[in-house]
């Protein structure tokens, strides 16, 4: 096997060591300070790779960069027209909503199809290790309900939000090798089983949800054979399972799946102890917080204006001091968002996420995991809506390495053309391999 390149460790060091290093500071007490080091890596990743493309970005035809260049732009103006004009908050705010962006084309620039395999596979084990750990959290240490975070942190409440974006990610990954016939079907019952046993005695409901529209999503866009049928009727019987053990757990929540539990969760004013809940926050934000000024909406309070720091108080915004704690916009991922950027830099953030998984649809005859991606990159956007994993190290990361896998494959692909040209001209001796991931 070719000798891995640094800029490639420094990638796969970046996901695995996100993946673990919160159970360390959690569950071992290892100084919190280490959540930096990913600061280190990603910087030094960007320094590499611009200096592979002599200091240049390559836009090309990336529509993704283009729209994080835009979101840049526009968050940099409106924070330099704002009273708080803070240069400290400014750096902090790029630091906790660009790196995802800059982690995406160091992907994209870097890796190629090969690695693409590994890193999935890499996640694969990783969840089995939270399964595992998971089944001795809850019946040896006691754990339950938003406190069972696995390899996120056991004993924090909301440590399982990360938990879930991994749960998901390889249960689509798993679907997808499986019915594509490079999984067995010992794998995928492992790997889903896992999952619902900790979403169940997690009080996990979304990935119920998960999974019914998952089904939906792989039934409409993934190829059709008999493993699907196979698949379809594996996954509903063991959720089934679950579902049953989950009303023997929690009586009081058995019609969390009917049609007036979802109503009522999604349309109630607040969200335990916030003002806002997933669907209301950008409205009672502009209306109570923002004056209903017209600017705001559109820009927001512009970048480093709405952040925070649970450890140094100078990397808290005057906002957030005022109304953060009892508002929590910082619980999810749009609201945070629209504080900082408005409605403009949300629709630019949600189609950076949406520009890759369309391309990946369209492109899914170069690979099958193209369809993966999109699917992924659709569950992305509900997670914006849902909770704040896109701006905490453990899972942005991840996200950004799927997003960027179309346009990897694309790139190889092209690279492969090129030499295969060569080869025609008698320039080389070597044809090119396309791999099917």
């Amino acid at each position: 096997m070719k000798k891995m390149s640094l800029s490639k460790k420094l990638i796969y060091f970046q996901i695995i060591y996100n993946c673990f290093i919160k159970f360390f500071i959690v569950d071992f007490g290892f100084p919190s300070a280490l959540n930096y080091i990913t600061d280190i890596v990603t910087i030094a990743l960007v320094l590499i790779v611009f200096k592979k493309n002599s200091y240049k970005i390559r836009l090309g035809k990336n529509m993704c960069i283009t729209l994080a260049m835009i979101l840049f732009v526009l968050g940099s103006i409106s924070a330099l027209f704002s009273l708080e004009n803070n240069p400290v908050l400014y750096i902090w705010s790029f630091r906790n909503n660009f790196r995802i962006f800059l982690f995406f084309y160091c992907c994209k620039e870097l890796l190629n199809e090969e690695d693409i395999k590994r890193i999935l596979e890499m996640l694969v084990k990783i969840l089995y290790v939270n399964i595992i750990l998971c089944i001795f959290e809850y019946f040896v240490r006691g754990m339950q309900y938003d406190f069972l975070g696995g390899l996120y942190g056991n004993g924090i409440e909301g440590g399982n939000g990360p938990l879930n974006a991994l749960m998901i990610v390889v249960t689509t990954y798993l679907i997808i090798e499986y019915i594509n016939k490079r999984k067995s079907i010992r794998s995928l019952l492992f790997g889903i089983s896992g999952c619902l046993f900790i979403a169940t005695v997690g009080e996990m409901k979304i990935y119920y949800f998960e999974i019914i529209f998952l089904i939906i999503l792989v039934c409409i866009f993934v190829t059709h054979n008999y493993r699907m049928a196979i698949f379809v009727l594996m996954i509903s019987a063991i959720a089934i399972i679950g579902f049953n053990y989950y009303i023997i757990l929690y009586p009081h929540r058995r019609d969390f799946l009917s049609r007036s539990f979802i109503q009522a969760y999604t349309q109630t004013y607040s969200y335990g102890d916030t003002e806002i809940n997933r669907l209301s926050a950008i409205g009672v934000i502009w209306n109570n917080y923002f004056d209903r000024s017209i600017k705001k909406l559109l820009f927001g309070l512009g970048m480093g204006n709405g952040e925070l720091s649970s450890r140094f108080s100078i990397l808290t915004s005057q906002f957030y001091s005022n109304y953060g704690r009892w508002l929590r916009y910082d619980w999810f991922s749009h609201s945070f968002m629209f504080v900082e950027f408005g409605i403009v830099g949300l629709a630019l953030y949600l189609l950076f996420f949406l520009t890759s998984g369309i391309k990946a649809l369209r492109e899914k005859h170069k690979s099958d995991i193209n369809c993966f991606v999109f699917i992924i990159s659709v569950f992305i956007i509900v997670m914006v809506f849902y909770n704040q994993v896109l701006r905490d190290e453990t899972f942005c990361y991840t996200a950004a390495f799927i997003i960027s896998i179309p346009y990897v494959i694309d790139k190889c692909k092209r690279r492969g053309e090129i030499i295969n040209r060569e080869v025609e001209n008698g320039r080389l001796d070597i044809k090119y391999n396309y791999s099917r991931i």
